[in-house]
């Protein structure tokens, strides 16, 4: 279950010995609780750019969806009809089969969609993440994920993505971000599936959840106790990486 905003403040307020008092106004507490969330972020960030962040324990963050994609076999990964911002791709399927029959909609050729009348099955082609720089070698390489020579062959095509970035033109508006799949031939306007990370919500308000584990709630609340407490007492900041943040969320040895 994600953690509340309640849970957060009540085990602050301990923490603080503030139960019974107002000297932490409201703002406060948001503002170092949202700090504590941001330094979470950026930890969760390094682990798993480094492979430590076990993926099981950020199962609430974690989405699966179905989108189709442009031309190029690009999907905008600023869709706004998510509802969310993508943060980190954990896996990519390309001919995803669905719980729904589907069908591809006309759509104009930069145009990439997410497709919530569809739900992926589970089974779906496994995508090999490759950089930018590789991907012009990639297209006449028989050898690698992703080539053009295999592509006809529908049980010997393999396939690859990688992150573009904006990649618009005046009259090419993907609309942000791309992620694109490779060999285009067989990914352009096609049915695709992004498993990823979607980025932690912040507070605005006194009320609320952040999609973090409950493992992580004493964690959140000592960067957020010393969130208020340091700038008050007139220490400087502690410095510590976010190498050692990682190993605090995760209990793992940095």
């Amino acid at each position: 279950m994600p953690l509340t905003y309640g849970e957060i403040n009540n085990a602050l307020s301990i923490k603080l010995d503030d139960q019974f008092s107002d000297r932490y106004r409201p703002s406060i507490r948001i503002g170092a609780i949202n700090e504590a969330v941001r330094k979470a972020t950026a930890a969760l960030g390094w682990a798993m750019a480094n492979r430590k962040g076990p993926e099981e324990a950020l199962r609430e963050l974690t989405m699966l969806r179905v989108f189709q994609t442009n031309s190029q076999g690009g999907v905008s990964l600023g869709d706004p009809t998510l509802g969310h911002s993508i943060w980190n791709v954990l896996g990519v399927y390309a001919r995803p089969l669905t719980v729904e029959p589907a069908a591809i909609l006309p759509l104009d050729n930069n145009q990439s969609q997410y497709r919530p009348d569809l739900a992926f099955s589970g089974t779906g082609d496994p995508v090999e993440r490759v950089t930018v720089e590789e991907v012009p070698m990639i297209r006449t390489n028989f050898l690698r994920n992703g080539n053009e020579v295999l592509a006809s062959n529908t049980n010997r095509v393999t396939f690859s993505y990688y992150i573009v970035g904006e990649a618009s033109s005046t009259d090419y508006v993907t609309g942000g971000q791309e992620l694109r799949v490779l060999p285009q031939s067989i990914t352009s306007k096609a049915l695709i599936a992004i498993s990823y990370l979607k980025k932690p919500t912040e507070f605005t308000a006194p009320s609320g959840t952040v999609e973090f584990p409950q493992s992580f709630l004493q964690t959140i609340v000592e960067w957020a106790a010393n969130a208020i407490t340091l700038p008050q007492d007139g220490s400087p900041p502690v410095y510590q990486s976010t190498e050692k943040d990682a190993a605090q969320l995760f209990g793992f040895i940095a």
